[in-house]
């Protein structure tokens, strides 16, 4: 990876129910829930850390 270079780290989670457009997936009981991740920056120097 190069400076400026931006990348996500996503979570899992073994119980989701996947829709039937291949796409959306919810949790197993199809409450609303949002996906959470971390979208890690590479600059000259490292790696910094958008989101925590």
């Amino acid at each position: 990876m190069l400076p400026g270079h931006c990348f996500t780290i996503e979570g899992s989670n073994p119980s989701v129910w996947l829709f039937l457009d291949g796409w959306t997936v919810s949790t197993e009981n199809r409450a609303r829930s949002a996906q959470a991740g971390h979208m890690i920056l590479i600059t000259e120097t490292g790696a910094d850390v958008l989101t925590r």
